[in-house]
């Protein structure tokens, strides 16, 4: 599937992420579904990560065209999904090193210093993307 990274992302009542996960909002955190991935607090609200319906991202019409920045000229692009809370898409292909994966790196060997915390990150080889969510972390 051949979608510009900055159409990665899209917010339909919920974030859409490529073509694999829903970014949703609870209220309650005892309300999250069973089937999330992941989930996280934020701003007073719980976050999660669920399974995307394959149906519901069949069409790329208008996909990016609310809360994306694209990082022109380098594949990339990110979205600020809560007050704490982005997510960063690059284009991936077979044998990339992902940028979650150089930061893992960096904090199994260099605890020291200062990186983003990852809250889940993925390749959606479909989409030929890696997505990264990550806590907004003070500058340095």
């Amino acid at each position: 599937m051949d979608i510009p990274v900055d159409k990665s992302v899209k917010l339909v009542g919920r974030w859409a992420m490529g073509s694999l996960y829903f970014c949703e909002h609870y209220d309650n955190p005892d309300s999250v579904p069973s089937d999330a991935v992941v989930q996280w607090a934020d701003d007073g609200a719980t976050m999660c990560l669920r399974p995307q319906d394959p149906v519901l991202t069949s069409e790329a019409d208008g996909w990016g065209q609310v809360g994306g920045y694209d990082l022109e000229g380098t594949g990339q692009a990110v979205w600020h999904l809560t007050p704490q809370t982005w997510v960063k898409v690059a284009s991936w292909q077979e044998g990339d090193q992902t940028e979650a994966g150089t930061i893992q790196f960096i904090n199994d060997r260099h605890p020291e210093i200062p990186t983003a915390q990852i809250i889940h990150a993925w390749i959606d080889p479909a989409w030929t993307r890696s997505f990264m969510i990550m806590k907004r972390q003070r500058g340095t």
